[in-house]
């Protein structure tokens, strides 16, 4: 059987500001509507129904981490791309998505009792099917990041949640419960399926091979073991909520964290799978790989300090509009959580440089050391309830902030001081748009002009006073945010 020709690294490769765009556009693009449809779902379920749904999502994402297995960095990383070698981690991760779908399907009841939520076992097996679907996508998704072509991508990753949403709101509104969430996912996985399918000219020439995956593995494991204790830890927390206080109280303290991780995700995706591979390409130019790692962090804290910090001040008007009392008790967790989430989302940076220093060895003793005092936190706040666990954790991030840059920046010859200089910028440009949306909304308030008027003068007060600063302050990253809008190649 005749081979495909390898992959060169530059073939179809887009400059980086165009990947970016496109990047930009796909995230955006599918988690504006995810965020539409979580949204909608939020008005028509309530805290019981969302809190099964978390519980098997604790159960379904750790499986997912050790399916993915760290393969996408390794096909990103890799020197060469021969054809054989594609078609035995192909054929291997199938295999492995295989094997944890059916300990998903065999073991969710016993999970279930164990997290003493019984009717979390469906959910929990039903997901599981969508990893053998998942499975034949990550070829082609890790090739064509490889060459930054994030406009083929943009197709499936918008593709993808207009059909869940598609799928989910109607079972929702004739009160299917959280089977919506089951088949919404199916019809997510699917169609992404399809999409990256028809776009990607891969297809698997050869069979599996096992020295083909010890080198897949060699590089992977530390980086799969890294990424588990990671999820573990930040997933911890709802597994204690669950535990302790029960599934309605899971359904609040979850559902303000997704909330704000819906409005983070799209920066830490755009980030993880564009400016991992653009930091590849300049590995070997240590100046090229400071610069250009400075500039993302500029870019990522300086869309998501203002971000965060509108969403905290604006939380009540925002939950009001669900029109539904069970939701009121996010308010106070998201003005907790929105600080911390937009630490998490800048610190998360570095996780690039210890994949292009291929040392994730050492990521995986640092997400060990601080993955165990996140554990502790959570554990001594629960005393105080969920409110307790969630202003304990952002005491411990706010700690591990200076190791958590000085630690990865000294791989690439970069002091944490300089690294945190470059959020100072963002920052205040996030403190004073944040306070001006205060202000807006306040003003509102005191004219009882209702909730919709008090969100909407934020959200256009911040939309005025963001450009202002930021063309004043002109941060670290504004340029590159510029060229990315202006179609410049960079």
């Amino acid at each position: 059987m005749s081979e495909q020709p390898e992959i060169e690294e530059a073939e179809g490769m887009e400059p980086v500001s165009i990947a970016t765009r496109w990047g930009t556009i796909g995230h955006l693009g599918a988690q504006g509507v995810r965020l539409v449809a979580f949204f909608v779902l939020l008005s028509m379920m309530g805290r019981d129904e969302f809190g099964v749904f978390e519980a098997a999502l604790f159960v379904t994402g750790l499986a997912e981490m050790i399916r993915l297995a760290g393969l996408p960095e390794f096909l990103i990383q890799a020197r060469e791309l021969p054809a054989r070698l594609l078609a035995s981690v192909f054929w291997l991760n199938l295999i492995v998505a295989f094997a944890m779908s059916g300990v998903l399907w065999l073991s969710a009841g016993p999970i279930a009792v164990a997290l003493n939520e019984p009717r979390a076992a469906s959910l929990i097996s039903w997901l599981g099917l969508a990893f053998p679907v998942l499975a034949l996508t990550q070829v082609h998704e890790a090739l064509l990041r490889r060459q930054l072509r994030f406009g083929a991508l943009a197709a499936a990753q918008i593709a993808g949640p207009v059909a869940y949403m598609v799928a989910a709101v109607p079972l929702a509104a004739y009160g299917y419960g959280p089977t919506a969430f089951i088949w919404g996912t199916l019809a997510d996985v699917g169609v992404t399926t399809f999409v990256l399918w028809t776009v990607c000219e891969f297809r698997p020439k050869g069979g599996f091979r096992l020295g083909d995956a010890r080198s897949a593995y060699g590089f992977s494991l530390a980086l799969t073991a890294a990424d588990i204790v990671h999820w573990v830890t930040s997933m911890s927390d709802r597994a204690i909520v669950l535990l302790f206080f029960g599934t309605k109280a899971l359904g609040v303290y979850g559902t303000a964290r997704r909330l704000l991780l819906q409005l983070a995700k799209p920066l830490t995706l755009i980030y993880a799978k564009v400016g991992y591979p653009a930091l590849v390409a300049c590995a070997n130019d240590a100046e090229a790989l400071r610069s250009r790692y400075l500039r993302a962090l500029g870019g990522v804290a300086l869309l998501t300090f203002p971000g965060m910090a509108v969403l905290a001040v604006l939380a009540g008007p925002f939950v009001a509009l669900l029109n539904n009392a069970e939701w009121d008790g996010t308010v106070p967790l998201i003005r907790v959580f929105a600080p911390v989430t937009a630490v998490l989302v800048v610190a998360s940076t570095v996780g690039a440089i210890y994949k292009v220093r291929a040392r994730t060895g050492l990521l995986l003793l640092w997400n060990l050391g601080s993955g165990t005092l996140l554990l502790g936190s959570y554990l001594f706040g629960a005393k105080w309830g969920p409110t307790g666990i969630a202003v304990t954790s952002t005491a411990v991030v706010l700690l591990l902030l200076w190791p958590a840059f000085a630690i990865p920046c000294g791989l690439i010859g970069l002091r944490a001081g300089q690294a945190l200089r470059v959020l100072v910028t963002p920052l205040l440009i996030g403190v004073i748009t944040g306070a001006a949306a205060l202000v807006a909304a306040a003003s509102c308030a005191a004219f009882e002009a209702g909730s919709k008027t008090e969100l909407v003068a934020g959200l256009v007060v911040a939309a005025l006073a963001f450009p202002l600063l930021a063309f004043k302050l002109r941060p670290t990253g504004l340029e590159d945010l510029i060229a990315v809008v202006a179609r410049r190649r960079t």
